[in-house]
């Protein structure tokens, strides 16, 4: 009973990990910009996903379920090999329209499974082979820094430092976050990894610190109290550095994943296809704002600035509208303007979605830990504020945010017009889209 009962909490813990590290790295698109190779991004989106999962897990569940380890670990995630495959194996419509989405799908969905049956596995053969064999002068020393048989001052002293470089490296994300990511993003890769890769360091330096004091507090009454005061300031450190870890993995796999990214060249760029009409083309990243700004420093005669942008990042839109207020600009769409963007579009002098064009709504999106992406109800309250104070009636504005933030709503023209978000008349409606 107790197996089935470990079987269904490493399930269950398995889907959860695994969800919320999709939801943090949704963005990654690795091959960003070329058709066919975007398609690889969701494959090593989960491959990264079910790695994670795997080193997250497969200590409790390897000490839990002793013995076949590798079999329990393949009827703990089977449950979510089965939620990811069912809906593609069982759709045969899905097959004939997409067949190599539909096999990017079934990888999707084996992954999880082979992955953590071969950490299991690996993490055995491991564990025998030291068993047989004396350990390297580098595994002498992991072992004593893990075992507990460092100085116990010394042991609680770098604790501390790591804890602090841990704190540092969050805020310095959290402060510096955007920053020239588009001018040098190997140096803003290596900023997003500094936390994580810190804040590990760290939990390793709890362990050690607390099996050192532990060591040290049998040995003398005084060294006990030291001891007894050492693992209350660890417990409390190391909820500070979880809490931290709470708020700034979402942020650094983004942050990371952007600069990945911004390898290549930003994921937007400003043209200039008339002398007085300036164009912002692809996503609302860290940087645009500033650019636009520089590219309208020089240049007076400006008045329109024209977008096509499937949205991005709120904070990114909303900046590039108050560039757009501040220079009296009106605005065009002639494709596609949807999410952050219509942040942008709503406050042009003048308005308009010419002959094709669409605007997308929904409500906004926050990165978290969770099921799914989040709704982002700060955001949210930003946006409502921007669209009443540019005119947009209140039942258009409801509607709008009533959206999940998967999918997006375009109105008709009528309807843009009718609720004050558009000045012109667009020539036709924009064919129904239901979905990103």
């Amino acid at each position: 009973m107790w197996k089935l009962s470990s079987l269904l909490f490493f399930s269950w813990s398995i889907y959860r990990t695994q969800i919320a590290v999709l939801a943090s790295i949704d963005t990654w698109n690795v091959f960003d910009g070329i058709r066919w190779w975007e398609l690889l991004s969701r494959p090593l989106q989960h491959t990264l996903a079910s790695i994670v999962t795997a080193g997250v897990l497969v200590t409790p569940l390897q000490r839990v379920t002793r013995g076949d380890s590798a079999f329990y670990a393949r009827l703990a995630a089977a449950p979510l090999s089965l939620i990811l495959a069912v809906p593609t194996v069982f759709s045969v419509s899905r097959w004939a329209a997409h067949p190599t989405l539909c096999a990017i799908g079934l990888f999707d969905a084996i992954m999880p499974v082979l992955i953590l049956s071969e950490a299991v596995s690996l993490l055995e053969r491991r564990r025998r082979g030291i068993s047989e064999r004396s350990p390297s002068p580098a595994g002498v020393m992991y072992l004593a820094f893990m075992r507990g048989r460092l100085n116990a001052v010394a042991a609680l002293v770098a604790f501390s430092m790591l804890v602090l470089l841990a704190i540092a490296s969050g805020l310095m994300l959290w402060r510096l976050r955007g920053d020239h990511l588009h001018e040098a993003p190997f140096l803003a890769a290596g900023r997003a990894m500094a936390f994580p890769a810190v804040g590990f360091l760290a939990v390793l330096g709890a362990v050690a610190s607390w099996r050192s004091l532990s060591r040290a507090g049998g040995r003398h009454a005084v060294l006990s109290n030291f001891a007894t005061a050492g693992h209350i300031l660890i417990a409390i450190t190391s909820c500070v550095v979880i809490l931290f870890g709470v708020l700034f993995a979402p942020r650094s796999a983004n942050e990371f994943s952007e600069a990945i990214r911004n390898v290549g060249g930003s994921p937007w760029s400003i043209s200039a296809p008339s002398s007085d009409t300036l164009k912002f083309t692809g996503e609302l990243t860290n940087g645009a704002h500033d650019a636009l700004e520089n590219a309208l420093a020089n240049r007076a005669n400006i008045r329109r600035l024209e977008l096509d942008s499937p949205g991005g990042y709120v904070d990114e839109g909303l900046a590039v509208a108050t560039v757009v207020e501040q220079h009296s600009l009106s605005t065009v769409v002639r494709r596609r303007c949807a999410s952050a963007c219509t942040a942008i579009f709503v406050v042009g002098k003048e308005r308009v979605v010419e002959s094709g064009g669409q605007l997308g709504f929904h409500r906004t999106r926050g990165t978290t830990w969770d099921f799914s992406p989040s709704e982002n109800r700060d955001s949210d309250d930003r946006i409502v504020q921007q669209f009443k104070k540019h005119g947009l009636s209140d039942s258009f504005i409801r509607r709008a945010l009533a959206v999940p933030s998967d999918q997006l709503w375009y109105p008709s023209a009528e309807e843009l017009l009718a609720a004050g978000v558009t000045t012109v008349t667009a020539i036709q409606n924009p064919p129904p889209v239901a979905s990103n």
